[in-house]
């Protein structure tokens, strides 16, 4: 080991040992915690004497030998040669006459040379043998004798005993060991092989992890990881690991057995910054606690009550049997219960602690277990329900499983399926309340047993508040079956506050009603509580049925911004959360022309959950995923999807609507206009059924319109299209847009670019800009055909101006377009998407306030013969 920072000891120890060699005798006492380098200092001093002209006694002292008497004598004496009348090592005091003996041979010794007496780890001595050699010393002052003894000290604090009745001699000198500074450190690192720029730039991270020990210094050293520089030069990098982990055991190995115990109730704790813990934990007194917690501070384990670096932690616990080890983690659950500890806390160490039957583990690791969900731990919660499962009674045991279930439903729906038979059996016999209950209804709701959650909700007339949610969600996924749960519910007069059920009002309201501005009000309420109250988790669902009511509502772009705000980054979330969230994200870039975005998001809800675990929710991805890929013409794609296997129970629900719609879609743009029709006929019948005409979730008699024109039909479609217009709320532009320029395809060329204007002067109120450019490249087209050209009313634009607006992308869009270029001509030429085009070109018009192709100034980029 290094000697670093010894300089002064040294010094003191060889002038010592100067003046024995002239005939006086010293005592020197070096004292420090375990692993401050005594033993190195010793070994380096006794260098000045080997060989030379001094006899030199030694004697490593340890515990296993502290009660075998004479044993430091028998070391120093019998492994020297040197006979010295030692009684029977069984006697407890040494006599009179040995105590002479001793005297007499240490006497005798000195006068024929110098006699060095060095007694490593002092504290460790047999009684017998230390009381002979304070008899000596006290009498052998004027002899050239020098002992040097090394004893462990805390604090520099002396435990008593005969050891410290060396200090009290006249010829007694105390050299204390510290801890190695930070210079120092710098300083043991350039000896132990590091260059010095390296050395004092790890000096800081060494001193930190080590507490300036040189025992752990030297440990961390060996640790080492050495790799190349780009010039070849080493740098090292200071990581603790094995030896690391050696080092500190074998300090609490030598350490009292009351620091070792302290030590490992804290590694249990993960500190030792509640020393009433501790205490009962390993069974100590506080006297005996604190002084443990004291060493651990010397031994550089803890700083402030805390392990100086993870791994010290890991080392002690590593260091610890399995089975004291569970043992541990059990006292400490119920010493943290019994002293309120919060839950999370408690359960850790009932999960890591064998079978314990206490009559409050179950409720400590359910409670646990919902904290873990509200934080988006579903896996974590999963483990605390298992383990509560197991401490059930038969009685708690159907309780126990709906909350696995629900756990389980966060992390793979599929999986919690498997309680249904058990739990909807517990239900049907009463052996679940309305609390239970939940569990067994939001399965068969995923699973598109809407019947069968009718029948469970139907046992609870009251509609208490646990219920209320889960019968909100039947109203508007299950519509069919609500009033087999509504016959004998009694709803609740009081207005509902509750932030779920405000969303499911909301929601419903719009499902019958159609959308307008107080639903949308209400809706970014909801939101604005979720993004306050940081409540994404416990918040998932209110804030996808209000992100639905703005999906519905086209304001698409307001529940993108809203969807960035609530939702929290990364994955963090479970992973239903994060499948429905990416799901309800993809709805959204559809409703706002952004169909790479959607196809990434439905891709990756998809990817989330596998197929098995979906549910009725698939349609929400497959129908977003499969409307984007129609929209650029991936025809193959787009039939993959449809392979895509889905629940029969999803066409009993909404979510069968938007999948229906999506599937209509594109079969018409694959030219099978009668199935497309059937599609679009279908969604029609279910939401007449349901009595969600006006909700807007798709706009089916717009798109059977446009079937029924592929068909050969236009009157039928001009009949659906007049319904469509006169159903839809003020608040749909995007749906009312499309609408227009459908019925203008198949209006007289007079009422056509009437109706063509309206559809472009509407669409620029829609979150949609691909359904923007495209009814401005209708009216174009009709002008051209009727030589109308551009509308007096737009005779004159700004054009000296606009073209600094624009950014350098939309100026070279512009340009193609006002050189007659068509959309997939810009896309191949500047190697863009036809979506990317057509949001250039929205941006485009905005700015330069132009309504159609027709309308750019065309002179204005004469001069960009070539702009790709």
């Amino acid at each position: 080991m290094a000697l670093v920072e010894r300089e002064q000891q040294c010094e003191v120890l060889t002038t010592l040992y100067r003046k024995c060699r002239n005939g006086s005798s010293g005592i020197a006492i070096v004292g420090g915690p375990i692993g401050s380098g005594k033993s190195a200092l010793l070994e380096h001093t006794g260098q000045l004497f080997r060989g030379g002209a001094a006899v030199h006694l030694a004697a490593q002292c340890s515990a296993t030998e502290s009660t075998m008497q004479f044993s430091v004598l028998d070391q120093l004496f019998q492994t020297s040669g040197i006979q010295v009348l030692v009684p029977d090592k069984e006697t407890a005091e040494p006599s009179a006459r040995t105590r002479r003996s001793v005297r007499r041979t240490l006497d005798r010794l000195a006068a024929e040379s110098p006699l060095v007496i060095t007694v490593d780890d002092a504290h460790h001595a047999d009684e017998a043998s230390l009381a002979c050699l304070l008899y000596a010393a006290r009498r052998l002052a004027r002899a050239r004798i020098l002992f040097i003894l090394t004893t462990r000290t805390e604090t520099g604090q002396w435990s008593g005993g005969l050891l410290s009745e060396f200090l009290y001699l006249p010829q007694a000198t105390y050299l204390p060991v510290e801890p190695i500074s930070l210079v120092g450190a710098a300083t043991f690192l350039e000896e132990a092989g590091g260059e010095p720029v390296e050395a004092e730039e790890l000096a800081s991270d060494c001193h930190r992890i080590t507490g300036g020990s040189p025992a752990l210094m030297q440990a961390l050293v060996k640790d080492s990881l050495w790799s190349r520089r780009p010039h070849g030069e080493r740098r090292r990098t200071l990581r603790p690991g094995r030896h690391f982990a050696q080092s500190v055991r074998h300090g609490l190995d030598r350490s009292a057995g009351s620091a070792r115990d302290v030590a490992r109730a804290a590694a249990i704790l993960g500190d030792a910054r509640e020393p009433e813990l501790l205490l009962e934990i390993a069974s100590l007194s506080p006297v005996v606690t604190e002084s443990a917690i004291r060493s651990l501070h010397d031994l550089a384990l803890l700083e402030d009550g805390r392990f100086r670096h993870e791994q010290i932690r890991t080392a002690v616990l590593d260091g610890i049997p399995p089975e004291a080890r569970s043992r541990l983690h059990t006292d400490a659950a119920e010493v943290l219960h019994r002293h309120g500890a919060p839950v999370r806390r408690v359960a850790e160490h009932l999960m890591a602690s064998g079978e314990v039957d206490r009559p409050w583990i179950r409720s400590t690791l359910t409670e646990a277990a919902a904290q873990a969900l509200a934080g988006e731990d579903g896996d974590g919660a999963v483990r605390l329900l298992h383990r509560a499962l197991s401490a059930s009674s038969e009685d708690e045991r159907a309780e126990t499983t709906a909350l696995l279930a629900e756990a389980e439903w966060q992390v793979d729906p599929d999986t919690a399926t498997r309680h249904l038979p058990v739990l909807t059996t517990a239900a049907r016999q009463g052996r679940l309340d309305e609390v239970h209950s939940r569990a067994p209804v939001r399965l068969l709701l995923w699973q598109g047993q809407g019947a069968a959650a009718a029948q469970v909700l139907r046992r609870f007339p009251g509609s208490g508040a646990a219920l209320r949610l889960p019968r909100r969600l039947l109203r508007c996924l299950y519509p069919d079956h609500f009033r087999l749960a509504e016959a004998a519910a009694t709803p609740p007069a009081a207005a509902e506050t509750a932030v779920g059920l405000q969303a499911a009002g909301v929601l419903h309201r719009v499902f019958v009603g159609g959308p307008d501005e107080a639903s949308v009000a209400d809706a970014e309420q909801v939101l604005d509580f979720l993004h306050i109250a940081h409540a994404p988790a416990t918040g998932m669902m209110p804030l996808l049925m209000a992100l639905i009511v703005l999906i519905v509502a086209d304001r698409a772009d307001r529940a993108a911004d809203w969807y960035d705000r609530v939702v929290p980054p990364g994955d963090r979330r479970t992973p239903v959360h994060r499948a429905l969230g990416a799901g309800v994200r993809a709805a959204i870039s559809i409703r706002t022309g952004e169909f790479p975005a959607a196809q990434t998001q439905a891709r990756r809800a998809l990817a989330v959950l596998p197929a098995r675990s979906w549910g009725v929710g698939v349609g929400l991805p497959l129908a977003s995923l499969l409307r984007a890929l129609t929209a650029e013409n991936r025809f193959q794609e787009a039939l993959q999807v449809l392979r895509h296997p889905v629940p029969a129970g999803m066409f009993q629900t909404p979510v069968g609507v938007l999948y229906l719609h999506a599937r209509g879609d594109y079969l018409l743009a694959a030219g099978q206009h009668r199935a497309a029709l059937e599609d679009f006929q279908h969604c029609g019948s279910l939401l007449r059924r349901w009595s969600f005409e006006r909700s807007g979730l798709v706009p089916w008699r717009t798109d059977a319109a446009r079937a029924q024109i592929g068909l050969g039909h236009p009157d039928a479609a001009t009949a659906l299209l007049t319904t469509e217009l006169a159903s839809l709320s003020a608040l749909q532009h995007t749906d009312r847009g499309r609408a227009l320029c459908v019925l203008a395809s198949v209006s007289e060329p007079s009422r056509r670019l009437r109706l063509l204007d309206e559809a472009v002067a509407t669409l620029q109120r829609s979150p949609n800009p691909h359904e923007l450019v495209r009814a401005q490249d209708e009216l174009t087209a009709a002008r051209g055909r009727s030589g109308a050209g551009r509308s007096p009313a737009r005779r004159t634009v700004p054009e000296p101006s606009a073209p600094r607006t624009l950014s350098k992308s939309e100026f070279r869009v512009a340009c193609l377009v006002a050189q007659g270029q068509t959309n997939r001509e810009i896309a191949k030429a500047l190697f863009i998407t036809i979506s990317t085009v057509e949001q250039h070109l929205t941006r485009v018009y905005r700015k330069l306030n132009v309504r159609c192709r027709s309308d750019l100034p065309t002179a204005l980029f004469a001069s960009a013969a070539d702009v790709t």
